[in-house]
């Protein structure tokens, strides 16, 4: 196989990986405290990955959450 068939392989698994997150970046990311979202993925509520002693969320299940749980801006008030 050539170096290019395998560059090209690796670069569709990068790509087809999504994006994890720590509860730490999770947290910069949206102002919620870490023991709310431990408490959320412990309720089933978003899905996570846990490897050794860190919880991961993907950056879509992250984004399909906040999708989710979004409320329209009232207008006219």
């Amino acid at each position: 196989m050539s170096l290019t068939k395998k560059r090209r392989r690796v670069e569709r698994r990068r790509m087809a990986m999504p994006k994890l997150l720590g509860l730490d970046e999770i947290e910069e990311r949206t102002n919620v405290k870490r023991p709310t979202w431990r408490a959320w993925i412990s309720q089933g509520r978003i899905a996570s990955v846990k490897l050794g002693t860190r919880v991961l969320v993907s950056e879509n299940d992250l984004a399909a959450f906040l999708a989710a749980h979004r409320r329209p801006a009232r207008v006219g008030r």
